[in-house]
């Protein structure tokens, strides 16, 4: 079951004991698991709902606030998780982004419990991405006996899925129409796709995605902008009407993602680094052609990202794919909240103005779409070249997921 479903899975355990075996699906970033809900031990949270209950009892404080503080408040720790480099807690928030109220108060709180009441895991992350956290959570787990299964990247596959895709979009058709001009009219790798998922946006301070657009647009870049979050609303029509006089750029509330990203005219993604769009990125342009059952591939070109996280486990994935890897690039100006804090992985500390974007920006987008924008590309093909081989048989997904399909056939098969 999903690791968010703790009502669900509390209620099977405390129902049933341990008749009923439940396994926790888990679907971000393997490391951000120890910052989510690890044992302190790990540098996590540990029972938040216990902590935040003693807490509230001994100081008169509202259980909420002690909770949203517990999880959400960095105090200045340095941190260590497996597979990147030390950091602050400033830098588990690189935004100032609301959290729901339910899922601050009442889902996060409890779930290193839901977790250690499961009886085992299984994650979505390529082992071939973050092979230390992978190893990190397996030791975890298996201190009490539980398995941990990798069953990554999952992403849609077919004749059926780019169709599907597209047919969730209402402008789908314009999209692929403007992507096959502008590859006709810029060239391959040329259009730069924005995209902060379907909840995540700018919130506190637009100002500087309309910087970075004014950027992007002096530059002469075909873009491609994707404004699907509820907090992006409708977006200023001085910026609509400036998007459409310049002649080089879309917008769109809803984009097919995998469309775009494997499309040839894409070049580079900026990003929230949301797990399923930096995974999408990695594996963006290769599609796996099977001839004549030999499993043969076919592998066009890699497309890299520019992250721009707020919350949750993005950060990670953009210190992951910027300092350890080093296959993308990092926007630091956009930062806001705690995110302005040094950071202790470089030792930089952001501005935050959206002048200091402006000048970021224009940087980080010469050096993108220029020669050390090509050294990334070629750097990244080896780790795609890995994600391929995660589900060939012999590779960990495929391993993983047949012995898990194993264990429930010795428990239940008749």
């Amino acid at each position: 079951m999903n690791f968010f479903a703790v009502s669900p899975i509390a209620t099977i355990k405390g129902t049933s004991g341990n008749l009923v075996k439940v396994y926790i699906w888990y679907p971000a970033m393997t490391a951000a698991v120890f910052m989510m809900f690890g044992p302190e031990k790990y540098d996590g949270p540990g029972c938040v709902r216990i902590r935040a209950e003693e807490e509230a009892k001994k100081t008169g404080r509202p259980l909420q606030e002690v909770t949203y503080d517990l999880l959400f408040t960095p105090k200045g720790k340095v941190l260590s998780y497996p597979g990147l480099p030390l950091i602050t807690d400033y830098e588990m928030h690189p935004q100032d982004f609301p959290v729901p109220p339910e899922v601050a108060n009442h889902i996060v709180p409890r779930l290193h419990e839901i977790v250690e009441s499961s009886d085992g895991m299984l994650l979505t992350s390529p082992a071939s991405y973050e092979p230390e956290a992978v190893e990190a959570v397996s030791a975890w787990l298996g201190e009490t006996g539980r398995p941990v299964y990798v069953c990554g990247p999952l992403l849609p596959a077919g004749s059926k899925a780019v169709s599907n895709e597209k047919k969730q979009s209402r402008q789908g058709a314009e999209i692929t129409a403007f992507l096959d001009q502008t590859l006709q009219t810029s060239g391959e790798r040329s259009l730069l796709y924005i995209s902060f998922g379907s909840v995540f946006w700018p919130l506190r301070t637009p100002e500087k995605l309309w910087a970075f657009l004014d950027v992007v647009m002096e530059l002469g870049i075909p873009s491609l902008l994707s404004h699907a979050s509820p907090f992006a609303g409708d977006l200023p029509e001085e910026i609509v009407k400036k998007v459409k006089m310049y002649g080089k750029g879309f917008l769109s509330v809803w984009t097919p993602q995998q469309s775009v990203l494997q499309h040839p005219a894409t070049g580079w993604f900026v990003t929230h680094c949301g797990h399923n769009s930096i995974i999408e990125s990695i594996s963006a342009g290769v599609p796996i052609c099977v001839l004549a059952g030999m499993g043969q591939r076919l592998i066009i070109d890699r497309l890299d990202s520019i992250a721009w996280p707020f919350h949750a486990d993005q950060g990670f994935n953009a210190i992951r794919v910027i300092e350890v890897l080093k296959v993308g690039y990092e926007l630091i100006e956009v930062r806001t909240g705690h995110g302005l804090h040094p950071l202790h992985r470089n030792g930089r500390e952001p501005v935050g103005t959206s002048e200091a974007l402006r000048t970021e920006a224009k940087e980080v987008l010469a050096n993108a779409f220029g020669e050390d924008g090509t050294r990334k590309r070629e750097k990244l093909l080896m780790l795609t070249r890995s994600f391929q081989h995660e589900w060939d048989e012999g590779g960990r997904a495929w391993n993983d997921v047949h012995a898990f399909l194993d264990r429930l056939w010795l428990a239940y098969g008749s």
